[in-house]
């Protein structure tokens, strides 16, 4: 194995979002406690269950790149996992992305300007041209595994540079 590049969605830039949709949802609870005139731990439990889970949920699922000599491993763990064999590859790109702006947010998203691709913040991803299909992919890398070991093992695909 080359080396293995490992994303979590919970990056800085999203932490405000879950603040947010915690703070929304004990202002709910809190309504309907009021509006019962009592307090009901049921409803407090479930709602409190419903504004944690996906918090938990995102903040262990991450993006897992595996560079191999055969093949590139990528998925969501601990859910999806998927193997692009080497020989299959014609070349691959590296890109400069934003997140918001070119996808529309994180996650496995469709953007006009890449295709497909699985985000998970802004920064450095690869975009992987297949042989056989016009199909592409995007993939968002984490920007400290970028040594001279994986660059030299996909100098062979490698199309220029390009930053946007």
């Amino acid at each position: 194995m080359i080396t293995v590049s490992k994303k979590s969605f919970f990056s800085n830039d999203v932490k405000p979002f879950f603040l947010i949709g915690l703070l929304n949802v004990l202002i709910i609870m809190m309504l309907v406690s009021l509006s019962e005139k009592q307090f009901n731990m049921y409803v407090f439990l479930g709602v409190t269950t419903l504004a944690v889970s996906p918090f938990l949920i995102l903040k262990y699922t991450f993006l897992e790149i595996q560079f191999d000599h055969q093949c590139i491993t990528y998925g969501w763990r601990p859910f999806h996992r998927k193997k692009i064999e080497i020989e299959n590859l014609d070349k691959i790109e590296w890109l400069s992305v934003n997140a918001l702006g070119d996808f529309w947010g994180t996650g496995y998203k469709f953007s006009k300007k890449y295709g497909y691709g699985f985000i998970t913040g802004s920064g450095k991803a690869i975009k992987l041209y297949f042989k056989h299909t016009p199909k592409t992919i995007v993939l968002s890398i984490d920007e400290t595994i970028i040594n001279d070991n994986l660059l030299e093992f996909l100098k062979p695909y490698q199309m220029a540079q390009t930053s946007e």
